[in-house]
């Protein structure tokens, strides 16, 4: 039966209440949205909150009931555990305060009006474009202790005496790493940035012109307010997307060296895939994802950012 002959049968008293309600009008053109948001984002979760509750191999059917066992193992007697929820940590925040920190400025200078801005513009936003594999293979050519222009530049000019592998080093692996990340990533805060900048009256900077504000003044006392709540809201998210990050860190160090880059997020691919521990991957998971929300459900109550749709 077509859909036009079964609205046929529906008799014309529902037809006349369905036109007159907005709210059915509205619940009907949402509902395949959050069954297909029910399906894609809230199943999974249940089913990796569910199975976290078992003693599951990843290549083994069998399961065990073991309760919390799972998230007892991870919390009281797994020390890499915390050690890389804390190197999640490292490499998040050094990762979004460093986005933040190139993309501002470079969002001010791209709302110039100046000859062949709109070129600029594209070049600035081309690394968010390249595919993360190809952006990990070039940063890993680069970081070359012989090959790399890095290495043998920071050589040449005479900061380092011998050949260097960022990648390769305890403590050069996560600073690099958060580089090579953020020269990708921080594409997607410049155009947050710079849309919010060019909703600014222009009036607002001829009136501080008028009052004699310097340039520094201007970009104190307009531009930071009018994009304060956008910066908030790209430092949550940010900041939850990096706290997530697997993907540039295994292609780049696989965690290395001696787990100087293991986060949570590479841990838990280790545990599920290399000890077949899928249960306590699952276990690690949903703490993870409980972490994100509760963080991100503090930072909204202290800043609300969602307030910049009313302003």
């Amino acid at each position: 039966m077509s859909i036009a002959r079964f609205i046929d049968y529906i008799p014309q008293s529902v037809h006349d209440r369905v036109e007159s309600d907005d709210r059915i009008i509205g619940t009907l053109f949402l509902l395949p949205v959050v069954l297909l948001v029910s399906f894609v984002v809230f199943l999974p979760v249940v089913w990796a909150v569910y199975n976290s509750l078992f003693d599951i191999g990843t290549l083994n059917p069998e399961r065990n009931f073991v309760a919390l066992g799972n998230y007892v193992d991870l919390l009281g007697a797994d020390p890499m555990f915390w050690s890389s929820l804390w190197k999640a940590f490292y490499f998040a925040v050094g990762s979004t305060l460093l986005q933040l920190a190139v993309a501002v400025p470079t969002a001010v200078l791209l709302n110039k009006e100046l000859r062949g801005i709109a070129v600029a513009r594209a070049i600035a936003l081309l690394p968010y474009l390249i595919p993360t594999i190809v952006v990990g293979m070039m940063f890993t050519w680069m970081g070359h202790p012989e090959l790399g222009v890095v290495s043998n530049g920071l050589e040449d000019i005479g900061l380092t005496d011998g050949p260097m592998y960022f990648f390769g080093s305890e403590r050069w692996a996560m600073p690099a790493l958060i580089v090579a990340n953020s020269w990708k990533f921080t594409a997607f805060i410049v155009m947050m940035v710079l849309a919010r900048l060019q909703s600014i009256p222009e009036s607002h900077y001829e009136a501080a012109q008028m009052c004699g504000a310097s340039a520094w003044r201007q970009f104190r006392d307009v531009t930071l307010p009018n994009i304060r709540n956008v910066v908030l809201l790209v430092l949550l998210l940010r900041g939850i997307w990096m706290f997530n990050k697997f993907d540039i860190i295994w292609i780049l160090t696989r965690g290395g060296p001696a787990n100087a880059t293991t986060t949570l997020p590479v841990y838990i691919y280790e545990i599920a895939f290399t000890q077949y521990r899928m249960g306590t991957a699952l276990a690690a998971s949903t703490l993870l994802f409980l972490l994100l929300v509760v963080a991100g459900v503090l930072y909204l109550r202290a800043f609300d950012p969602a307030s910049e749709v009313e302003t």
